[in-house]
């Protein structure tokens, strides 16, 4: 378990998690160093950004962020957030090829009345097995705004930005340092979520309508994988989840 003062700490990384997804949908097309637009079946197009220096210098050589975005036309928050939701049982572990799953090691409480989780994840190969399963352990949490967007994002437990708000906390630092499991590849996930925007009446009041999914993805592959092909593989993911997920919703 974590004391109060540790939990405070994740509490302040997820919000600036949440500030840095926000402040990354809000920027023009020229803050972007890539922009691509992909044909998704079903869906119409996604447009993926990349961006090959998105955090701060002081956390040395970063991976870069990629971006996705698509907009669905007859969907309800509620159905976007059950797609997205990492946990056991959730709905990507049923069409996300990326994904083998889930386990909820803690959670806790947020003062807006949702839970924090740390959550392991295991991934299944991707790109002809040229990245092999991965673990990868992640701090998540969601909070929906005024405005009626839902916001769900994460940052990993050995991440740059984890290593920040630990400080001299003793727990934080064990859990940090807890061994992989045996036979598996650690990734580093600097961070990851979605924001889901709805765009009309009904999909503001509850219902099905038009609403815009933003996905955003940063990691470190490890293994000693060669940086083209992790890129490749975390571009991937974006563009091979929304196709999927679409299917899900039929």
């Amino acid at each position: 378990p974590l004391d109060a003062s540790d939990c405070e700490r994740i509490i302040q990384g997820v919000e600036e998690t949440f500030k840095d997804m926000l402040r990354w949908a809000s920027e023009p097309s020229d803050f972007w160093d890539e922009q691509q637009a992909v044909r998704v079946a079903g869906v119409g197009t996604l447009q993926l950004f990349t961006k090959r220096v998105a955090f701060p210098a002081s956390e040395g050589v970063t991976p870069p962020l990629f971006v996705g975005v698509v907009t669905f036309d007859d969907v309800s928050l509620s159905e976007l957030r059950t797609l997205t939701a990492a946990g056991e049982g959730a709905a990507k572990l049923r069409f996300d090829p990326s994904l083998r799953s889930f386990e909820t090691r803690l959670t806790f409480m947020t003062p807006w009345g949702l839970p924090i989780k740390y959550v392991r994840t295991h991934t299944r190969p991707v790109l002809f097995g040229l990245i092999s399963a991965r673990e990868v352990d992640t701090i998540c949490a969601e909070r929906q705004l005024p405005d009626g967007r839902w916001l769900e994002g994460g940052f990993g437990i050995r991440s740059p930005r984890m290593a920040r708000f630990c400080g001299d906390s003793s727990r934080l630092r064990e859990l940090r340092e807890e061994p992989s499991t045996p036979g598996m590849v650690r990734a580093i996930d600097y961070l990851s979520g979605y924001i889901h925007e709805p765009m009309d009446e009904a999909a503001k009041a509850g219902g099905r309508g038009r609403c815009r999914c933003w996905y955003f993805l940063s990691s470190e592959a490890g293994g000693g994988v060669p940086r083209w092909a992790a890129e490749r593989g975390v571009s991937s993911a974006i563009s091979n989840f929304f196709p999927a997920a679409f299917k899900e919703l039929q």
